[in-house]
């Protein structure tokens, strides 16, 4: 399982972002947080970030600020 070896940080300020479509209100201040916050699985998402695939091992630097578009892709098994 891909993790980071580093504590989350939340900066304690509530934001409005798009997710997916929606406008959602998150603590999170970079997509790391944000996959937390959302309770994903860090790795089985991938992250567009205002129109921008992210690598997973920038997600703690990406910072996220009011009104960015965030679209997140989860992959599901199935058959």
């Amino acid at each position: 399982m891909w993790y980071l070896e580093r504590p989350s940080v939340f900066n304690g300020e509530i934001m409005k972002i798009n997710i997916n479509g929606h406008v959602e209100n998150v603590k999170a201040s970079n997509l790391y947080d944000l996959v937390l916050e959302k309770e994903l699985q860090l790795d089985s998402v991938i992250i567009e970030h205002n129109l921008k695939i992210k690598r997973r091992d920038s997600w703690p630097t990406e910072k996220i600020m009011e009104n960015d578009t965030i679209e997140i892709l989860r992959f599901v098994g199935g058959g």
